[in-house]
This record gives C-alpha cells, sequence and structure tokens, in this order.
C-alpha cells in the first residue's frame, strides 16, 4: 500500500499501486470478485487483515489505499479495524464518496484514500481528523506511503515521476506498470525496494477503468506471474 499514481486519459481511469511489505507477511489472495456486505467487489485479498488495499465494484467506483496519513505515525494498535477492511466498506456502500464524511474512523490507524466516484478524490484520515479534496483530471498524481518514505524522499520520487511524464507524455498502461515494476538502483527508496529490515516491494497492482468497466492486472513479485481479469 506503499506507492500509487494516477492518470486520466478521456473517459478512461489507471490508477496503479505498488504494495511493500514485510517479507515474511502472508502472500496475498490473487485478485476475483467478492461478495462484500451484499457488494461484489474485485480485489486482491489480504489474508492477515481480511481486506485489500485496492479493489473496485461492478459500476466503477474505485479505490486504493496507503498506509500512513501526512506524516509517519507512531503505531498505538490494537486498532478497532483494519485499513484494508474500511477501503471495502467505503466501496460497497451506495455512495463512496458521501459515505466517507459520515464513516467513523475513531481507533483507526492513519491512512489515505484515493477514491473514484463520478469525480476523483484524495482523503486522509490522520488519526484525528478527515481532510479530503477533489483531484484535477487534468494533471497525473503519484503518491508515497508517509509510513515507509519522508517528505525529502516522496519529493524525490515526485522528481522521477515528473522526469518519466517528460518522456511519456501520455504512457500507456504497460509503461506505467513498468515504471512502478522496475528497480531504479535504489533499494532504500526506488519504486521497488528491497530494505535490509525485511521491508520489500511484494507486488504491483494496476485498475484501469472505461465506461464504468473495470479490469485488473496484478503481478506477484515474490512468485511472479500475472492476472488480467474484468
Amino acid at each position: 500500500m506503499c506507492t500509487v499514481s494516477l492518470f486520466f486519459k478521456g473517459d478512461s481511469t489507471l490508477v496503479t499501486s505498488t504494495r511493500d511489505e514485510h517479507r515474511k507477511r502472508r502472500r496475498a489472495a490473487s485478485p476475483e470478485w467478492h461478495d462484500y456486505q451484499g457488494t461484489e467487489l474485485y480485489f486482491p485479498k489480504d489474508p492477515q487483515g481480511g481486506g485489500s488495499w485496492i479493489a473496485f465494484n461492478r459500476v466503477g467506483q474505485w479505490g486504493v489505499v496507503l498506509n500512513g496519513a501526512f506524516v509517519n505515525h507512531r503505531h498505538t494498535g490494537p486498532y478497532r479495524k483494519s485499513r484494508g477492511l474500511i477501503l471495502l466498506d467505503i466501496l460497497s456502500s451506495m455512495r463512496p464518496a458521501a459515505f466517507w464524511k459520515e464513516l467513523n474512523l475513531e481507533n483507526i490507524e492513519p491512512f489515505t484514500l484515493i477514491l473514484g466516484d463520478q469525480g476523483a478524490y484524495e482523503m486522509r484520515w490522520d488519526g484525528q481528523e478527515k481532510h479530503a479534496k477533489e483531484l484535477n483530471k487534468e494533471e497525473a498524481h503519484i503518491w508515497s506511503s508517509a509510513t515507509l518514505y519522508s517528505q525529502e524522499v516522496q519529493a524525490w520520487r515526485k522528481e522521477r515521476f515528473d522526469s518519466f511524464l517528460q518522456t511519456h507524455s501520455n504512457p500507456p498502461s504497460d509503461q506505467v506498470f513498468s515504471f512502478h515494476a522496475t528497480p531504479q538502483g535504489d533499494s532504500e527508496n526506488g519504486l521497488v525496494i528491497d530494505r535490509a529490515n525485511g521491508v520489500k516491494t511484494v507486488s504491483v497492482t494496476q485498475v484501469l477503468l472505461e465506461s464504468n468497466q473495470g479490469e485488473m492486472r496484478y503481478e506477484d513479485l515474490m512468485q511472479p506471474e500475472s492476472q488480467l481479469s474484468v
């Protein structure tokens, strides 16, 4: 749940997420349709928390979660519910963006949510209050998890993203996927990490939404295999 990019191309939306976790964490299950509280959601399931970091529903609403809000926080668990389940709660509601406003996040660990529901939104919970803003669809966006990357490193990664855009002004989905999945010579802070403490990039997930229909490409970097599903 640690690096996310977002592109808008006409009526289509492209969201790509690289997930950084400890190498000993159980591998996520490959993406498939799940019935969650009466709503069909498509996502790779985290067996540890039971939720997911990225998902979409049958009407083209989608969301992706990153750990942390604005800055790295001190873990004070146990928490009431996993952030991956909060994502599924939001996407199983009839109006996800409106549901965010009434959602009780007391005793939930801080997170950032990028949400697609008619418009696109950046939503953050800092442990005390909610923050939300609508995103400009004329721009490409990138986020890095505040729990793993300092503000200086986040700025450096944004520079790398901007450099990529200078040479790929309208990149197709496979080029964006490759940008996320290619090591850049920095195992601590690159787009693909492999840190001495055991935290590494374990997967890349990409969702393409067109005419409210989604398809997902998922690559497990611990056991490389790709899936393309509708």
